[in-house]
């Protein structure tokens, strides 16, 4: 389709963006939509490696603070050095939506903090927006589920985001905690053990 698209010069061009943001649409459905069906088997084979957290980290804080406009991301990290196991793609999946969910609704701060613990990886990621109601906690990491009805598929995504952060801490072992948080919204906390 996008082959196809380039040949059709007489297009305008503001048909032209339409249709490509469609296809981009369209492309990362197909790819959330992937991700969550691996996530989905009984066993889900994960590729471990041993990760530099700070390095890690460091790394999505620079790749995601030009997109921030004015918001600030924070890091937070322990005074000894990180090392934990896990599939990098999937955890950096997870974290990039989870820093991708907090920069629609913060109203300046998000905060990436890593939490010392010698049994668990821990991972926390806040922010200072409107938070989200208790009785929603469970219902936000189900496939598809959008809380916000304002929100279409132009400025939501699919709402397959955070049922795929779920799912990989589900084939880590681990699990996702949603909560307040101490910066005023939504704080949701990765933990998954260190274990072999």
């Amino acid at each position: 389709l996008r082959y196809r698209l380039e040949l059709l010069e007489s297009l305008p061009d503001n048909i032209r963006e339409g249709i490509s943001r469609d296809l981009s649409s369209l492309d990362g459905l197909i790819d959330e939509m992937l991700v969550y069906a691996r996530l989905d088997r009984p066993e889900p084979n994960l590729q471990l490696t041993t990760l530099a957290v700070e390095p890690w980290l460091r790394q999505r804080q620079q790749e995601w603070q030009p997109l921030m406009e004015k918001l600030q991301l924070e890091l937070e990290l322990p005074a000894s050095p990180q090392h934990w196991r896990g599939d990098a793609v999937l955890l950096t999946r997870a974290v990039d939506n989870l820093i991708g969910n907090a920069r629609r609704y913060a109203r300046q701060r998000i905060r990436i903090r890593v939490l010392a613990d010698d049994q668990l990886a821990r991972l926390c990621i806040e922010d200072d927006g409107p938070g989200i109601e208790p009785t929603h906690y469970e219902q936000v990491f189900e496939p598809f589920m959008r809380l916000d009805p304002s929100r279409d598929r132009h400025t939501g995504g699919c709402g397959l985001g955070l049922a795929i952060v779920a799912g990989v801490m589900r084939a880590h072992g681990g699990e996702v905690v949603l909560g307040p948080s101490p910066l005023g919204g939504a704080s949701f906390t990765l933990s998954w053990p260190q274990h072999s």
